[in-house]
């Protein structure tokens, strides 16, 4: 599992969740078969398929 950092942070934000632009803090990801997980703030989880 690996952290993003505070600038990637802002581009995921930018990029996904805008309308939460501030709110996100932290956001740590795997890489996992045909898929990015991502664990936003230590409980929510978002995937994106390749």
């Amino acid at each position: 599992m690996k952290n993003l950092n505070r600038i990637e942070i802002k581009e995921f934000t930018k990029k996904h969740f805008p309308q939460y632009k501030g709110d996100i803090r932290k956001v740590s990801y795997i890489i996992y078969k045909d898929r990015i997980e991502y664990l936003i703030n230590g409980g929510i989880i978002f995937k994106i398929k390749f």
